[in-house]
């Protein structure tokens, strides 16, 4: 019997030197959370602060700049959490390396969707996945129609009367055919 108790003894040995267990205090702990209360109060009162005046001069905070000073102290409470709460501060370099990686890549996916977003319709509205009535096609007319008034009537001398009769002929049938879709 001693026998079988050596050897769960040794194996419960072995399993605590490949685990490295860390029990945090209670004080760290405490400060940790009173500064991520302290870091909530001030992103709540940077929200609601709209200028700064320095002396005579007024400074004017601008959504864009509320949205990176609220971002800026969220990374702060979430490095303070990932840190002492996660215990990342406690862990192996490795476990920090992949954490840190993963949300580089999410930040970097992000981001760039963000800004293709944002130019999207720097170039045509359709592109910018607008929606209209009559879809893509009704949006490519409606600009051609607008790049033709907007040259004038460089051809004033030719009769168009037989493309718009085209145009409106097509255009009919395009209604008809989504009248008879709704239909259905």
């Amino acid at each position: 019997m001693s026998h079988s108790n050596d050897h769960h003894a040794g194996a419960g040995e072995g399993h605590q030197q490949d685990h490295h267990l860390h029990v945090t205090p209670f004080a760290p702990m405490l400060i940790v959370f009173i500064v991520l209360l302290a870091l909530t109060a001030l992103t709540v009162y940077t929200a609601n602060l709209h200028h700064i005046d320095v002396g005579n001069t007024r400074i004017e905070i601008s959504g864009t700049a509320h949205i990176l000073i609220a971002l800026t102290i969220a990374v702060v409470k979430s490095a303070l959490v990932l840190g002492f709460f996660m215990h990342l501060l406690y862990d192996k370099a490795v476990n920090t390396i992949v954490l840190a990686s993963s949300l580089f890549a999410i930040s970097l996916f992000l981001g760039l969707t963000l800004m293709d977003l944002a130019v999207r319709d720097s170039i045509e509205p359709y592109e910018a996945g607008e929606l209209t009535p009559g879809g893509t096609k009704q949006v490519i007319r409606q600009s051609i129609l607008r790049d033709e008034a907007g040259h004038g009537n460089a051809h004033e001398g030719e009769d168009h009367s037989a493309d718009d009769n085209a145009d409106d002929g097509h255009a009919d049938e395009d209604h008809a055919t989504d009248d008879q879709a709704n239909d259905m």
